[in-house]
């Protein structure tokens, strides 16, 4: 197998932690101008049970040059806990790289009303946390039935800040032996106050399609369209409130210094890297401090002692926050510009930072070391830059040297002179140049001739056509084939390059927007070979006499993209 062309293959999990009770949603991709290969699903069978698999391709054109990218979805049951890797998964002569996630015992002891489609479930991962440190709040959105529509509220806390933690996760999971649906949302939980804070539950409405006892429960050619044309009735569900106990910091800690985390990092850049030290001349030193599961706004403005020997200039602090391995991850930097006024030797001294470890329950310093830096003068012919830090070691390639007395008292009287002597040649050349750009002006302005013309249809078709017609020819090649999962893929290239942004994902939502019957029932035929796999029965000839039609025109209306709040709540592989 050859794998893709100028390419590579990467996988990435919707989580690392779960419950041997639920599945996991294993995600691999192909980049690459070709088509990839089929990815290796066996090695996962030792430790995982593969319950399905999904495929989905994009396809881009330009400036004639094809690219794709491939995405397969697994979803996969641990049949054991503890700590599991996900073994590298071959694609072609790529391999994907090996995962770690952890699997708990299935929870046991949940009264569940088997009678109730839509449940919603909350935990936090520490109930009695001390003040502002980080409380991991869980959300889960279990539904044994389909839903159609539906939009699930944040919580709330008085005395506390709430911020979201990555995206939405979807997988599978059981309640008394009854299999559910799970949508699971994570929040960053900041206790503002000690005592009890109580945080508020999210709420879930929505709407679930009404079963109709005299509908005809076979298949048919309309019948993965089903719920297109369904009763609903709503729904309102809420899950129970959850009180926190905050603790006060020890008395030793309290007060403005006081810095709850999981993780603590105190570093420091330059820029230029390395720093070059002159007299004069300008160096950034950003002081970084990140830390886990704290929120930005708790990070403190350290104080940093100058030397004497140079001119320092704060400049605007940066802030920013993202979300690793379901905590938030703060940063703060303090950028200062420093201007060594005079050669020699000096140290940048030591910077510490006081904070309290939650993990191991105990108080710890981050520290960055002083740092010995050499400053030369502007006329040195080495180049100074930091020298030794609080262990004597000094990077190689930074040699300094002392610069005589005076010596930019005569770089500057040598410069002015320099300039008198050469300032009128430079007027003159200048005059020169203007003159001869004036000249070229004018006559490239009496022989202006019009540009040529390109004459035919290609000049005339813009690149969106070129894709059009190039995924339509890719879908008449799939016919041909008898390959299903081709054509659909084809299919779905032609709906991104007509729709763009508001392009269907499915051969359902593409087939709802069509107004021709036969194409319609031909689409239900191609997704009902895909989903029962029973492609080799499937009749690309047919499939191309009934769509192609259909597909002459890429002048479809294109509709206003729709926002919704909680997309994608039906049970699809």
């Amino acid at each position: 197998m050859a794998g893709p062309a100028n390419g590579a293959v990467n996988a990435r999990v919707d989580r690392p932690v779960l419950s041997q009770a639920e599945t996991l949603r294993l995600t691999i991709e192909s980049t690459g101008q070709g088509t990839a290969d089929e990815p290796d699903f066996s090695v996962l069978r030792r430790d995982f049970e593969v319950l399905g698999t999904g495929r989905s391709t994009h396809v881009n054109i330009i400036n004639g040059r094809m690219s794709s990218r491939t995405e397969w979805v697994v979803n996969l049951a641990p049949r054991s806990s503890g700590k599991l890797t996900i073994p590298p998964v071959p694609v072609g002569t790529e391999a994907t790289r090996a995962i770690s996630i952890e699997v708990r015992e299935a929870p046991s002891g949940q009264a569940i009303d088997s009678e109730r489609e839509v449940m919603l479930e909350v935990e936090v991962d520490e109930p009695e946390p001390y003040l502002l440190a980080q409380v991991v709040y869980t959300v889960r959105l279990l539904y044994s039935a389909e839903v159609a529509s539906g939009q699930l509220s944040s919580p709330e806390a008085d005395g506390a800040v709430i911020r979201r933690l990555g995206e939405d996760a979807r997988f599978q999971t059981r309640r008394d032996g009854r299999p559910y649906w799970t949508l699971e949302r994570r929040y960053a939980v900041f206790p503002q106050t000690a005592g009890d804070v109580l945080i508020k539950s999210p709420t879930f409405r929505g709407d679930i399609p009404v079963k109709d006892r005299n509908q005809n429960s076979s298949f048919d050619a309309f019948g993965a369209f089903e719920r297109f044309f369904q009763r609903t009735r709503p729904v309102r569900e809420s899950g129970p409130d959850v009180t926190l106990t905050v603790q006060l910091p020890p008395a030793s800690l309290r007060g403005p210094d006081w810095l709850p985390a999981k993780h603590l990092t105190l570093t420091e850049a330059w820029e230029p890297d390395p720093p070059l030290f002159r007299v004069g001349e300008p160096v950034t030193r950003n002081v970084i401090i990140t830390a886990w599961g704290a929120d930005e706004a708790q990070l403190p403005t350290l104080e940093l002692p100058i030397e004497k020997g140079f001119k320092a200039y704060p400049e605007k602090e940066m802030r920013d926050s993202r979300d690793q391995d379901q905590n938030l991850v703060s940063r703060r930097v303090q950028r200062t510009t420093l201007v060594p006024t005079s050669a020699g030797e000096f140290t940048l001294p030591e910077l510490t930072l006081s904070w309290w470890d939650t993990a191991e329950g105990r108080r710890k310093v981050a520290t960055l070391p002083a740092r010995n830096v050499n400053v030369v003068s502007r006329t040195g012919s080495s180049r100074g830059g930091v020298t030794a830090n609080a262990t004597g070691e000094s990077p190689a390639g930074q040699a300094a040297l002392v610069p005589a007395d005076g010596a930019a008292e005569q770089d500057s009287k040598f410069f002015w002179r320099r300039a008198g002597e050469i300032w009128p040649w430079l007027t003159a050349a200048l005059l020169v140049a203007w003159l001869v750009t004036l000249w070229l002006w004018r006559r490239e302005r009496g022989t202006e001739a019009k540009p040529p013309t390109v004459q035919g249809p290609a000049a005339r078709e813009e690149p969106e056509a070129l894709t059009v017609r190039a995924s339509r020819s890719a879908l008449d090649q799939a016919c041909r084939a008898d390959d299903a999962r081709a054509a659909r893929d084809a299919v779905l290239a032609w709906a991104a390059a007509v729709w763009h942004e508001d392009a269907p994902n499915t051969l359902v939502e593409f087939a709802a927007r069509l107004k021709n019957r036969q194409a319609y029932e031909a689409i239900a035929l191609l997704d009902r070979a895909i989903y029962t796999r029973n492609e080799a029965g499937w009749n690309g000839r047919r499939f191309w006499e009934a769509v192609s039609p259909v597909l002459k025109k890429p002048g479809n209306p294109r509709r206003k993209r729709r926002e919704t709040p909680l997309p994608e709540l039906s049970p699809r592989v």
